[in-house]
């Protein structure tokens, strides 16, 4: 018979890990797929409204309460503080606390004004900023646990939450609708986020007994050095991410942005294989800096052309896919998907240039890049949306997105160059530019290709193969260790 547990242990560290992390995404962002027709048929468009403006504010206020300690740095801190990192996870926590805290004191001083400004009840407002103090103490926890490939732990922890949270609010929001429908808002939004911060405190609390280490002038120094200048690369990088439904709302409608929206969410659906990858491939890249660029040239190389391959497919299989989520009118507007599949494949290359600037202590860099393409990107949608409609977003994203990811890889190639030499690159920047050329020729070809099923599907079988191949050749590389 054939031992599972002895196949298991012969593959790579780095493909486990890779491999949960994908699982976990996509089963949590299953569960929220599927809860939607549910909560959408249970909550008014007003209620829904108020569910979604209140995750918008939570997700803003968090880049200032935690000023972006979970952004990028934790990884070079766990190189780092490689024998400290209790002490240096307990101690960078009293930040998002000491933040928190600020704002509630801002808060109490002029609750009406804030009630009307955010548009939320007192109580959720005192609720999302509980959150906003504990919730880095998961995002912590989860990525010491990537980083020291204790994939399971950090995969079964994220599904878990999901899944308790996901039962629950639909329990209440059912009862709520039959009892008590005044409050069913709040009850949908605490119900949801109830055991996740009910998790992130019982993380918060252990993580300080075990550190036992509040503030430390050596760990805050190292943090804030790498997050405050990420704090504005955050903002940069939520103008870039969402003012163009912003401005296609302002200039065109609200059905606009609805299609724009869902199109543009099924075309980052990659994002869940992305993730996965990096998430097992950073630690391994701080981890091998400086002892070992061949491996890791080797490997970004047969990582990005997966995830090429995964971009392309995704750009070919657009009209099958959109047929099967959607309706008819989201149809006609298929043609955005390859521009838009196409600028979140330059988000990753730009994202693997990210972790240069963080090794070499330059996260100033990073805001100054992203505000000049978010600058970039709100005057073509005021240029160019009133010329052509909502579609010329999907381009104007691909150029800001090109822009951004050719400006960091000139930055970071010169950095590299002054500290190592032009010929000790850690990529093999080349190989990358070649392929981002290729990536974008090939996914812009599929708006010409939609209406020729079997050229498609001959061109996504040959590119699976090649991905495949490649991957195959390479599979004693992919080892992350």
């Amino acid at each position: 018979m054939v031992n599972i547990r002895d196949i298991t242990k012969k593959i790579p560290i780095g493909i486990k890990s890779a491999s949960a992390y994908v699982i976990a995404s996509v089963l949590t962002r299953g569960l929220a797929i599927i809860t939607i027709p549910i909560f959408t048929r249970l909550l008014t468009t007003e209620q829904m409204g108020t569910v979604n403006l209140y995750n918008t504010w939570s997700s803003n206020l968090s880049i200032i309460t935690s000023l972006a300690i979970t952004s990028g740095g934790l990884g070079l801190a766990m190189k780092e503080f490689e024998t400290e990192r209790d002490e240096y996870t307990s101690s960078i926590l009293l930040i998002p606390t000491i933040m928190s805290a600020v704002l509630l004191l801002i808060y109490r001083a002029a609750p009406d004004f804030f009630q009307h400004i955010l548009g939320l009840s007192n109580g959720l407002i005192l609720f999302m900023l509980f959150g906003l103090m504990v919730s880095p103490a998961t995002a912590i926890w989860m990525y010491r646990k990537r980083y020291e490939y204790k994939y399971m732990q950090s995969s079964l922890f994220s599904f878990g939450v999901a899944l308790i949270s996901c039962i629950l609010s639909i329990y209440v929001v059912t009862y709520m609708k039959k009892n008590n429908p005044v409050n069913i808002v709040e009850g949908k939004l605490i119900s949801s986020a109830l055991i996740s911060y009910g998790a992130s405190f019982i993380l918060y609390i252990s993580m300080m007994l075990k550190g036992r280490t509040l503030f430390s002038k050596k760990y805050w120094i190292f943090s804030l050095q790498l997050s405050l200048p990420l704090v504005g690369y955050s903002f940069s990088n939520q103008i870039l991410m969402f003012s163009d439904r912003i401005m296609i709302s302002k200039m065109v409608d609200n059905s606009a942005v609805g299609i724009y929206s869902l199109l543009y969410n099924v075309s980052s659906l990659s994002d869940i294989v992305w993730n996965a990858m990096i998430a097992a491939y950073i630690p391994f890249l701080y981890q091998n800096f400086d002892s070992q660029k061949d491996k890791i040239r080797k490997i970004t190389d047969i990582l990005l052309i997966f995830y090429a391959g995964v971009a392309i497919i995704l750009t070919f299989f657009a009209p099958e896919i959109v047929w099967i989520l959607a309706t008819e009118e989201y149809y006609e507007s298929v043609n955005i998907m390859p521009p838009i599949a196409c600028g979140i494949f330059y988000m990753a290359v730009f994202g693997i240039y990210t972790p240069i600037f963080i090794y070499y202590k330059k996260t100033g860099y990073l805001m100054v890049t992203t505000s000049i393409t978010a600058v970039l990107n709100i005057i073509l949608n005021v240029i160019f949306i009133p010329l052509f409609g909502y579609q010329a977003a999907a381009y104007t994203t691909l150029v800001s997105y090109g822009v951004l990811a050719f400006i960091q890889y000139l930055i970071a190639v010169n950095f590299e160059n002054r500290m190592n030499g032009i010929k000790n690159s850690i990529y093999n920047n080349f190989h990358i530019m070649l392929l981002s050329f290729v990536t974008t020729i090939i996914c812009l070809s599929g708006i010409l290709l939609y209406k020729f099923y079997m050229l498609r599907y001959l061109i996504i079988f040959l590119i699976i193969f090649i991905c495949s191949l490649v991957i195959y050749r390479n599979r004693n590389q992919i080892k992350f260790r």
